[in-house]
């Protein structure tokens, strides 16, 4: 019996996803723009070196969210994925963190790898001719949220090291990491 030929996205779901994507990034972007500039939560020794882990990212954010905006099919009104709006009450719970700790936690334990499974999960779509731009775009993406979720985890360690909080910032990280993904 022969197998079926493998289920490619339509152009409408290709645009759905990279709408989610823009959107997700753009609101990252902003997000970790904030947390880069907040001086009262960058206190201590620790505290420049987690501004600029925020900064950095930021400009990451920003880069990808202009690269999502030149791969959308301009032919197809998109609207995002359904999975990018369960983002919406973890990104307006982070907004409300307010020490740099629990923030780099949250994006090295929850934001950056649920973005990063996302553009996995995407990638399992693809079809290697259709979509051989996107494929490697993602790949690229993933590459760049591993890299920063080990530097985040490094940084969280240094910051954390025989801190009581460790695990209430890992805890309420991994929280909002289930959030994510159900």
């Amino acid at each position: 019996m022969q197998q079926p030929p493998p289920k490619h996205l339509t152009l409408e779901d290709t645009a759905a996803l990279v709408t989610g994507h823009l959107e997700l990034e753009e609101a990252l972007f902003r997000l970790t723009g904030v947390w880069s500039t907040d001086a009262d939560a960058a206190s201590g020794s620790t505290g420049a070196a987690l501004q600029s882990f925020f900064a950095v990212e930021s400009a990451q954010h920003g880069w990808r969210a202009e690269q999502w905006e030149r791969r959308l099919p301009r032919s197809v009104r998109a609207r995002p994925d359904a999975a990018s709006k369960r983002w919406a009450p973890v990104l307006a719970s982070a907004v409300e963190v307010a020490d740099a700790e629990q923030r780099l936690a949250l994006w090295s334990i929850a934001l950056g790898p649920a973005l990063a499974e996302r553009y996995r999960a995407h990638l399992a779509l693809c079809a290697d001719a259709a979509d051989r731009g996107v494929l490697r775009w993602l790949s690229i993406c993933v590459a760049d949220l591993q890299r920063a979720t080990l530097e985040a985890l490094g940084l969280l360690g240094e910051c954390l090291q025989g801190d009581r909080n460790a695990e209430i910032c890992s805890s309420a990280a991994v929280s909002l990491a289930d959030l994510i993904s159900s």
